[in-house]
């Protein structure tokens, strides 16, 4: 409508190009095309005349919707038709035959009035029910309609696990070619701070505002909420209420009545008094300083005290890297915490570090908008305090618990680059963990199909000779293996210094730089520090030969934080891990206008808004604090480690690992609506008549003795194996191989007088199951449908081949060559698992031949080897 007196004109002008088309001179250099529309339902214009439009086309006229006459429009800019206006002007009448109705106002009244009565007597009817209804039943009084409250529902940011396919995919990476003993894992993490936990953080954070469940979160940690179970003010009831009023609360009524007081006291604000020892920054007090001419008084301290300083200085960096290296502990609670303090605040101020907040304020900027990361507006970083923590774990430790798996660790590195007698001034030490011979950045070692190649053959090539000399028990084999991973996968930069320590770390999962998504800056918002770090980045990832066309996204949490000092890199370090979760890259509402400098940080982006990715596979977290000193952390998302492992091993870590995410949620709901979130032990969990056997048996655990436990490295027969004696236990090592077989041998001879032996010994790793012309070949459909069926496939198969292998040679004929096929030769289980032999072709040509009657078959495995035996029967 606001549009229609310039159309008008417009096509009033159209027109007048139209008649002078042929009299003037400009025809030439002009194309004209128009058209004349009809009647068009559903515009501003013509809907009060809608409902006569049923009328109208009764009149054999057309009308039409606005998408149609837009196509009729469109369609006149076709090549065909716009040919046709190079030699003449066109108008084109989309009229729909609407100009050939004979009276159409007349025909337009009479369907307005048709349609007034009928909407007159539709009224009345209704009315007289009505009445009618109000006599018998009398007046009615209208219901309310009750909307179901709005619930929430709590539930821990625990990572979700779908079937092992959908998992990895987009992996490539071999199973079995990583030291999962020397891979480290986050599987829990927290934090306190302004925002409140890390799962209300990242709401603010990546979502700009709480959701339901974070308003009553929030809420419940500032003691404004409690939820009742019981009697209050003499009603039974069960739901949220006020701390001080006792009033219940809905969960949908938390936002509108705490929303405004939980944002005034949480985020970044101005510093209150109460909550900071008393400390007022406007009433500060000044301390004159006074040169000290002789020795102070010797300084005396209570035990207690003194035992407190020395917990400081438990152990210095060379035992605690000892103990690290020794690899004992399985597990370890890092990270860091810092509070608020008047003198360190003081401090900061005076080195210029921190933004000044009357300044601020005269600029018009709110408490939450003055630490500006990476803006040209930034004038220093905003004080914060709060505490992160994380746990790590060994990945083969953590699978084995069945524990939440958020991200693997991959690299860290701390340095300090220089001595400087600047406090705040930034270094660039930390560009060591992308140093790298050029030499190297194409190394054989970088290809993970390479490795694996290398990795098979040596495995082979040592199990072979094991097997012949009979050399190596379970513990040194297992030492072999994990020797092999470690220089295969776990620590490639031992063969290959030159190959950068991030590139490295990266390599061992099968990652390039490029698949570094995300950038976690230290981001302080003080002048040096941001054009310092985003150089050093820029550096870093041009070196290691980044992409053009891969952006790397820039995130700067203090901007919604501030700067907690010890718990800033943990903060970080969290949010990672939900950015690894999620896909959702926070934006820095906070940068209204990028620095120039930063401009030439090529490679990096500083998204405003979050943005959704479609999966992130690693990330770069930075640190740099005072002193020249800088820290990195590499993190690659958890799904390259269940790459790294069977679909056996992921489904049983699945099923322990859903289980325990069920238990971990009723203990967090619990926790909340108890209010007990600490429950302090009163005695150990262990019996005490146990202790002596722990101290004394290493292997000793939850009332398990080490002769009861099996080796961590042994794989136990499969209860699908073809074996004659199921209540034989199989052999688990070399020495136990070799005497099974003597066993097995002496028992076959002495069950037939007249008897021919054969024995084959098979490696698992030998059998190729991605040979599919291999596996038709040599096993019959019955066979493989077995087979497939089984818990080990590959150990099935084995125990197959090496049957097959055996029954050929109790026949003792001459071999038709390595390539010729054992399909003629098959190994089927009857009902009570035994296994048999069917022949048919050539095979049972030799049997009659040699007049074999039968053959009896004992099959076995060890962790890597199948061992068969056939003993055939004469007539």
């Amino acid at each position: 409508m606001k549009r229609y007196p310039q159309t008008a004109r417009f096509i009033l002008g159209l027109e007048t190009l139209f008649h002078r088309f042929r009299s003037e001179n400009w025809s030439q250099y002009v194309t004209i095309c128009g058209a004349v529309i009809g009647w068009t339902r559903g515009t501003g214009l013509m809907s009060a005349n809608n409902i006569v439009a049923d009328a109208v086309e009764s009149q054999g006229a057309l009308t039409f919707i606005q998408s149609e006459v837009a196509l009729n429009i469109f369609a006149l800019m076709t090549p065909d038709i716009s040919s046709f206006c190079e030699d003449t002007p066109l108008y084109a009448d989309l009229r729909g035959g609407m100009q050939y109705i004979d009276d159409l106002k007349q025909c337009i009244a009479a369907a307005r009035n048709r349609i007034s009565e009928e909407v007159a007597i539709r009224k009345a009817i209704a009315a007289e029910r009505d009445i009618q209804r109000s006599v018998l039943r009398g007046v009615e009084t209208p219901k309310e309609k009750l909307q179901p409250a709005k619930r929430a529902r709590f539930e821990l940011d625990l990572p979700a696990l779908s079937d092992y396919e959908t998992t990895t995919q987009g992996t490539q990476y071999p199973e079995g070619m990583v030291d999962l003993s020397r891979v480290v894992v986050v599987v829990g993490f927290s934090e306190l701070g302004p925002w409140g936990n890390s799962r209300t953080r990242w709401e603010m954070e990546s979502n700009g505002d709480f959701t339901m469940q974070g308003y009553i979160e929030m809420a419940w940690i500032m003691s404004l909420i409690e939820h009742k179970n019981g009697d209050n003010k003499g009603k039974p009831y069960v739901g949220w209420v006020d701390v001080t009023t006792k009033e219940p609360i809905r969960d949908d009524e938390i936002e509108e009545r705490y929303g405004a007081q939980i944002k005034s006291h949480a985020g970044i604000h101005f510093i209150e008094t109460e909550n900071s020892g008393g400390y007022d920054p406007h009433k500060k007090e000044y301390m004159h300083e006074v040169a000290v001419e002789q020795d102070l008084p010797p300084f005396e301290a209570c035990k207690d005290t003194a035992q407190a300083f020395q917990l400081r200085d438990r152990a210095d960096q060379v035992t605690s890297w000892s103990m690290c290296h020794s690899r004992k502990a399985k597990m370890a609670i890092v990270g860091g915490s810092d509070d608020f303090q008047e003198e360190m605040s003081y401090e900061f101020a005076r080195m210029k570090a921190t933004c000044s907040t009357s300044a601020e304020l005269g600029l018009g900027k709110l408490p939450s908008e003055m630490s500006r990361s990476c803006s040209t507006s930034r004038s220093g970083f905003v004080e914060s305090a709060g505490c992160g923590v994380q746990i790590i774990m060994t990945a083969e430790k953590a699978l084995e618990m069945g524990l939440p798996i958020y991200g693997i660790v991959v690299m860290t590195q701390m340095v300090s680059d220089k001595i400087g007698r600047s406090v705040p001034a930034p270094g660039q030490g930390i560009l060591t963990a992308a140093r790298e011979d050029i030499r190297t950045a194409d190394s054989p070692l970088l290809d993970s199909k390479n490795r694996r190649h290398r990795f098979d053959r040596e495995m082979r090539h040592w199990h072979q000779q094991a097997v012949s000399t009979r050399s190596l028990s379970d513990t040194q084999r297992s030492a072999r293996v994990r020797m092999l991973q470690r220089m295969w996968a776990n620590d490639l930069r031992e063969q290959e210094p030159g190959i950068s320590p991030i590139r490295s770390a990266l390599a061992t999962w099968d990652p390039t730089v490029d698949d570094i998504q995300v950038a976690s800056l230290h981001g302080t918002s003080t002048k040096a520090n941001d054009v310092n770090e985003t150089d050093v980045v820029k550096q870093q990832v041009e070196h290691l030969g980044r992409s053009p066309a891969a952006p790397l996204l820039v995130v700067c949490q203090k901007s919604s934080t501030g700067h907690p000092k010890g718990a800033a890199g943990a903060w970080q370090l969290n949010g990672c891990v939900q950015m690894l979760r999620t896909g959702i890259v926070p934006g820095n509402r906070n940068a209204d206008n990028i620095e120039q400098k930063l401009e030439q940080r090529n490679h990096l982006i500083f998204p405003g808004r979050p943005l959704q990715t479609q999966g992130i596979n690693a990330t770069m977290l930075t640190s740099f604090e005072f002193g020249r000193k800088g820290g990195i952390v590499i993190m690659v998302h958890s799904k390259y480690l269940f790459a790294a492992i069977s679909k056996d091993t992921f489904d049983t870590y699945k099923s322990v690992a859903d289980q325990r995410r069920r238990g971990a949620n009723q203990a967090y709901i619990r926790a909340m609506l108890e209010s007990r979130v600490v429950r302090v032990k009163e005695k150990s969990s262990w019996a005490e008549t146990e202790e002596k056997r722990v101290f004394l048996d290493p292997s000793y655990r939850h009332g398990v003795a080490s002769v009861d436990r099996k080796s961590p490295y042994t794989v136990s027969i499969a209860p699908d194996s073809d074996t004659r004696h199921p209540d034989k236990q199989s052999p688990t090592s070399i020495d136990e191989l070799e005497s099974t077989i003597k066993l097995m041998s002496k028992a076959a001879m002495q069950s037939a007088n007249n008897a021919t032996i054969g024995i084959d010994v098979e490696d698992l790793s030998s059998i190729n199951l991605d040979n599919q012309v291999f596996l038709e070949r040599n096993f019959t459909v019955a066979e493989r449908a077995y087979c497939d069926r089984s818990a080990d496939r590959r150990a099935s198969y084995a125990g197959k081949w090496a049957a097959k292998e055996a029954v050929f040679k109790c026949l003792q004929v001459p071999s038709r060559g390595a390539g010729a096929s054992m399909i003629e030769i098959e190994i089927l289980n009857c009902d009570d698992g035994h296994p048999e032999v069917k022949t048919r072709g050539k095979a049972t040509e030799a049997m009659t031949a040699r007049s074999v009657s039968r053959f009896e078959i004992s099959v076995a495995h060890t962790e890597t080897t199948a061992v068969a035996i056939a003993t055939a029967t004469k007539c």
